[in-house]
């Protein structure tokens, strides 16, 4: 009683749940049907052919996709050797529409593809036919970012809440260093965002990995403070805060393998006795190059602070690097912008 789409998505799920990936890339698979099953361990072809069998068995129009892997390099049309590829997938149709499957990485969603494979071109083996494929990016890699913060004025500190909300390979990222082992993620956490956490980190669960990988957890931070003025920063820190393109110039495109970017949202409640003193100005970019909009607002006692950014493309021409490094460089400025409260009996500077 299942559609064709529901049918592939379980089988897929079989496969990725039963097997495992032993690492190595190729071709061919690397021995008989039967030990495959027997061990539940092989190459990539392995779980990959096997996943186009068990399609096919239920009826589905499924092929096998030959590749070369991003490291191993692009491959020519027009000279496609046998040895130029190292690397299968699958792919089904269902309804007109094709999606690109592989089994190796069971933390991924139905079609989405380990960065190795995304954004390369793809050879289908069908019988008297050339068909290509240009893989694809099924969703962007989004951290949606969310604070809530009270601050404690006598101590210079704030007490925060967050809640962080990642989808695609952002989300792979979360759900890998969790592995169902709550420590792992504390620490994970404490290494990307240099804060201990207090108390328990509370996980959304869920096997379906269509959906967000989820957490809450909260936190201890240090604000400056000088002349009756406290200063804060709207998103604790964990906004983007380094470029990554260093160089001063480029002759090869930049490429960031797939789309990606960050929303933040924070909620800063004033404390007793202050009032705001400086609230940074709001913003909308949209360009070839990026998309960003910020904007600050305060009403009943409280500051709202609310920004995204996200990448246009994946890969940018050479000719686009300075844009694009100046633009990311004006992006992060904004972001760490402080939210500035004075007493209230304190005079202006």
């Amino acid at each position: 009683g299942k559609s064709q789409l529901e049918q592939a998505k379980i089988i897929t799920r079989h496969v990725k749940s039963i097997y495992n990936w032993n690492v190595f890339y190729g071709r061919y698979s690397s021995g008989k049907v039967s030990n495959f099953l027997k061990q539940k361990t092989g190459n990539v072809a392995d779980l990959n052919l096997y996943l186009v069998g068990l399609l096919r068995a239920a009826g589905l129009d499924a092929n096998a996709v030959l590749i070369s892997t991003r490291e191993n390099g692009s491959i020519s049309k027009l000279h496609p050797f046998r040895s130029f590829f190292n690397y299968v997938i699958a792919e089904v149709t269902i309804d007109n529409v094709k999606y690109d499957l592989d089994a190796t990485v069971s933390l991924l969603h139905f079609d989405e593809l380990p960065k190795r494979s995304v954004h390369v071109h793809g050879l289908v083996i069908k019988p008297k036919t050339e068909e290509w494929i240009i893989t694809e990016q099924k969703n962007p890699a989004i951290t949606e970012k969310e604070f809530t913060v009270k601050i404690n004025p006598e101590e210079s500190k704030t007490e925060v809440n967050a809640t962080y909300n990642a989808s695609g390979y952002d989300a792979y990222t979360y759900r890998a260093a969790y592995l169902g082992k709550v420590d792992k993620l504390k620490t994970y956490i404490k290494d990307e965002t240099q804060y201990d956490t207090k108390g328990d980190i509370q996980i959304k669960e869920t096997k379906d990995f269509s959906e967000p990988f989820t957490f809450t957890f909260a936190f201890e931070g240090q604000i400056e403070s000088a002349s009756d003025k406290l200063f804060i920063h709207p998103f604790c820190n964990l906004s983007i805060s380094e470029n990554p393109f260093k160089q001063t110039q480029r002759t090869l495109p930049v490429d960031l393998i797939y789309f990606r970017g960050q929303k933040y949202k924070s909620v800063i409640e004033i404390p007793e006795g202050y009032i705001v003193d400086f609230l940074p100005k709001s913003t909308n970019h949209d360009s070839s190059i990026f998309t960003f909009n910020y904007s600050a607002k305060e009403a009943d006692g409280r500051i709202e602070v609310v920004a995204d950014f996200a990448y246009k493309k994946n890969i940018y021409p050479a000719q686009e690097y300075a844009r694009l490094k100046a633009t990311l460089s004006a992006i992060i400025k904004q972001l760490s912008e402080m939210v500035v409260l004075k007493k209230k009996d304190s005079q202006n500077t």
